[in-house]
């Protein structure tokens, strides 16, 4: 009973003096007149303790087994404005699933020191203390040039995060003169509804829905609040005007000619939503998906180029369109993403905007399952030749061309140039499908890849002398 109460306060994060609270002693003295609650100083000092030491070896034992992970990290400061900076890693286990976990939220190394130096010191003692920096081959952090320069002394592989990056664009397009105006008059909107009963009351009463919706104030660290803010306004407009014109000492309610800009300016920025919302799942791989979003974003913007007729989205527009480049044409150009777009089965080479770079993955993924045929130990020499199996006459006819076959020779070039152009020609995946369990599959079926090892994917090349077409399954 003691740790299950001790799950429910750490899952629900809950106070330790709820368990103090008249109402939930009686519910457990309902539940179990046996059971006597201890304190909160012993769910604290004795509890909290034992429990998190039982979770973290079990985390440590299945950390034992996997072989490379990928590290994102931030530093943030609580309510009580004092800094701390969380360290998780991610991993595909034996299963094939994605998981997380956090592996430690602490102060800095020196709290009053946030140089890149002191921040690169304390998350490399995290991965020490976990056995996990030799493991470690992508650390994802924001746009910070502070992270940027502290990841610089692992020497490993880094990633801006992409979501960090889509909210600084937007943020500059809401900060443009042009568009404050009708943002300040949103935000005086709401604040109002918010501080008057009477004008939400008469605002619910109006929608004729049940339940009815609320209004979105936005929060300056989200630009996606902006954007839920104004569209929640277009969605209740019309209960929304009935409300303030009702209202005594109300703003005045939106025009005809502000709700068209507020239309635009949604418009443009819904595809920044959706990408948003797609690039932060915590279930699925993410990294594919950057090039691919990047593409359908420049691609689904773009096409609003003709339609905008206020100033505020045109300006909008212009803004977007030269900013875009700098802030997503990097992508493309980076070892990580590209690789991981060729390898998810739903983009291949179709995932890319520019040929060239589709290319170039290739190129490099090619080098890359080369150098696992060569190391693979565990198999054969794919380079020496193969001694020839003397041929049974009453067998074959062409005894000749048996022992010609047998003794053939390949090469771990030649078996990398087959194997990824098998995968590169096959027909795409859905866009349902799951990347990994694609691969779960393949590996049951065919063993496609497994050892790869940079850039933190799995994959397992075949026996070099499976040469048979895939599956229907496996495709």
């Amino acid at each position: 009973m003691d740790k299950y109460v001790m799950l429910m306060i750490a899952r629900d994060v809950q106070p330790f003096s709820m368990v103090e609270d008249d109402g939930f002693r009686n519910l457990m003295q309902h539940m179990d007149p046996k059971y006597k609650m201890p304190s909160r100083t012993f769910f604290r000092e004795v509890m909290l303790p034992k429990i998190y030491k039982d979770l973290r070896k079990d985390l440590e034992c299945e950390l034992e087994g996997v072989q490379y992970v990928a590290i994102t990290t931030d530093g943030w400061t609580s309510r009580a404005n004092k800094a701390f900076i969380t360290v998780s890693c991610h991993y595909v286990n034996k299963q094939f699933q994605l998981i997380t976990a956090v592996l430690s939220t602490a102060s800095l190394l020196t709290p009053t020191n946030h140089s890149a130096m002191n921040i690169a010191d304390t998350i490399r003692q995290v991965l020490n203390e976990w056995k996990l920096l030799h493991k470690v081959v992508t650390i994802v952090t924001d746009n910070d040039a502070t992270m940027k320069k502290a990841c610089e002394h692992f020497q490993i592989k880094h990633f801006p995060c992409f979501a960090h990056t889509i909210n600084l664009l937007v943020q500059e397009i809401l900060k443009l003169e042009i568009i404050r105006p009708i943002l300040t008059k949103c935000k005086t909107v709401v604040a109002f509804m918010k501080r008057s009963s009477t004008a939400m009351a008469k605002f619910k009463d109006a929608q004729m829905v049940t339940p009815p919706l609320g209004l979105i104030q936005e929060v300056p660290i989200r630009w996606n609040s902006a954007f839920q803010m104004m569209e929640r306004i277009l969605q209740t407009n019309e209960a929304l005007s009935i409300a303030l014109l009702g209202t005594a000492k109300a703003p005045a309610p939106f025009s005809a000619e502000e709700i068209g800009v507020l239309e635009e300016l949604c418009s443009l920025l819904r595809t920044f939503e959706k990408a948003t919302k797609l690039i932060s799942g915590g279930k699925y791989p993410t990294m594919s998906l950057v090039i691919p979003i990047v593409c359908e974003m420049q691609s689904q913007v773009f096409s609003y180029k003709d339609s905008f007729k206020s100033p505020e989205a045109i300006l909008a527009f212009n803004f977007l369109s030269e900013r875009y480049n700098d802030r997503f044409g990097h992508y493309e150009t980076r070892t990580v993403p590209r690789m991981a777009t060729l390898i998810d089965p739903r983009f291949k080479k179709q995932g890319f905007q520019r040929t060239n770079n589709a290319d170039q993955a290739y190129r490099a993924l090619e080098d890359e399952l080369h150098n696992v045929f060569k190391n693979l130990t565990q198999e054969p020499s794919t380079s020496a030749s193969i001694a020839p199996t003397p041929p049974n006459p009453t067998s074959s006819f062409f005894t000749n061309l048996q022992l010609k076959i047998s003794s053939r020779t390949t090469t771990t070039r030649s078996d990398a140039i087959i194997l990824l152009r098998q995968h590169v020609e096959s027909g795409n995946e859905p866009e349902t499908c799951d990347p990994l369990n694609f691969w779960m599959l393949c590996s049951n079926n065919m063993q496609p890849f497994k050892e790869l090892k940079k850039n933190s994917f799995v994959f397992q090349p075949r026996r070099v002398n499976q040469r048979e077409p895939l599956t229907k399954q496996a495709k």
